[in-house]
């Protein structure tokens, strides 16, 4: 349907016309070219942001992985019977070496050697560990790693953390955040990292992204990010990339991380052009209607030509009924060349309908309706080569019940779209339908 968007970012739509020998050899080739590429995409994911920088050899978290499940923090054996229960408000420390100075209560205990030092759900590894009793003070040296269960990770060559406040900072820093409903997890690398709070971080210096890459697919790249546990990622003032390519600026993103799969926000400006059209920038915002429905209000930006606006809204009565609709419209010779006989006005407007709805009492109603206000606007604006060299489109409106006997009413209605004086519609009545089906 014309003009339909999608959620996650996305692809540029090219529309590609060929008509002699030379241009089939062009588009194989091409085509041979991009399967080389997504090969070589995929020998670039074995590495992830953190494997990169961190080689603990900790044994239950060899590599220090972020994408293996099976690699959380361990949970506390339960106490035998007769064994006094370990207080998750005590630090435990095991190490290959320890040594202890200074006078009591004030003692300065020195761990040296796959340090593993643990406090309730929160764990923290290093290669050396120095605990300072009077200010609850650890200060982590050397491939250093920090679990808050398996809600973030964060690594770097250097940490200082009060285990009382459960607040510090980090620095030459990578990590992760917690993984959402749809297995989303945001990656980041930072110069620093200070843990603000016992959900919160805040990181300067910072790339963030989604992917987990050696080199992602996109990234923001900023000066300060906060990101909030089982929340959301907030970004100031970041720089898009696209691969190492910077693309735009942006004044501020945000990135939800919440568990449930839908939040409200803007969606990912996507950019494309055409000979035609000219440069086109295209911006989403997503709103949630309560836990069974959404709307997507979007606009695109045709420098060559003018203003497009949409919408689409999404509903679910049931886990099978369902009721989508949608329209666009353009704007066109708002820039660029202005109308005349070698550059007419070739704006217009779509709409949609479809849906299925169950009825308890056997009843089921469906729809597929499309509606285009003329052919020229569709070749022009379609983002589906089908439907741009299509000059028919068809709609129609089903109600049946299935018992022993059928009865279905059907209301196809096909249309003709051509330039005028040409222009006309087939026009159908509904008809009705019966069957009885036998019962053995």
């Amino acid at each position: 349907m014309l003009a339909r968007r999608t959620r996650e970012v996305s692809a540029l739509f090219l529309r590609v016309a060929f008509s002699s020998k030379r241009g089939l050899g062009f588009i194989l080739f091409a085509l041979a070219i991009a399967i080389i590429s997504v090969g070589s995409s995929a020998r670039a994911q074995q590495t992830n942001p953190v494997d990169r920088k961190v080689t603990n050899p900790m044994t239950d978290t060899p590599n220090v992985n972020p994408l293996t499940q099976d690699q959380p923090v361990r949970p506390r054996t339960p106490a035998r019977p007769g064994e006094p229960a370990q207080a998750t408000d005590q630090l435990k420390v095991d190490a290959g070496t320890q040594t202890v100075s200074g006078p009591e209560q004030a003692r300065v205990f020195v761990y040296q050697g796959n340090v593993d030092a643990r406090i309730g759900t929160y764990r923290l590894q290093a290669d050396k560990v120095t605990v300072y009793e009077t200010t609850n003070k650890v200060i982590a040296e050397g491939n250093v790693v920090f679990d808050q269960g398996d809600q973030q990770r964060i690594t770097g060559t250097r940490a200082e953390w009060n285990y009382r406040t459960k607040t510090g900072f980090f620095i030459d820093s990578t990590g992760f955040t917690n993984q959402t409903q749809d297995g989303t997890r945001i990656y980041f690398t930072a110069d620093r990292v200070e843990k603000v709070s016992l959900d919160t971080i805040v990181a300067t210096s910072v790339q963030v992204t989604a992917c987990d890459e050696d080199v992602p697919k996109w990234s923001f790249f900023a000066k300060r990010a906060k990101i909030k546990t089982g929340d959301r990622v907030r970004v100031y003032s970041p720089r898009l990339r696209i691969k190492d390519v910077p693309i735009f600026y942006l004044p501020y993103a945000s990135v939800s991380i919440k568990q449930r799969d839908r939040a409200s926000g803007f969606l990912t400006p996507t950019f494309g052009g055409s000979g035609e059209k000219g440069f086109r920038l295209s911006n989403s915002y997503y709103q949630t209607l309560g836990r069974s429905a959404d709307v997507t209000l979007r606009n695109d930006l045709y420098a060559q030509r003018g203003v497009g606006i949409g919408a689409d809204l999404r509903t679910r009565a049931n886990s099978r009924s369902y009721f989508n609709a949608g329209f666009y419209t353009v704007f066109d010779r708002r820039f660029g060349p202005k109308e005349d006989a070698s550059h007419p006005d070739q704006g217009g407007s779509s709409f949609y309908v479809e849906g299925v709805h169950y009825f308890p009492n056997g009843f089921i109603a469906a729809a597929d309706v499309n509606i285009t206000s003329n052919l020229a606007f569709r070749q022009v604006f379609s983002d589906s080569i089908q439907q741009a060299i299509s000059p028919e489109e068809r709609s129609q409106v089903l109600l049946t019940r299935t018992t022993a006997t059928t009865a279905s009413i059907c209301w196809p209605v096909p249309r003709s779209l051509h330039s005028p004086p040409r222009a006309f519609a087939y026009v159908s009545y509904p008809a009705l339908r019966l069957r009885r089906d036998p019962l053995f």
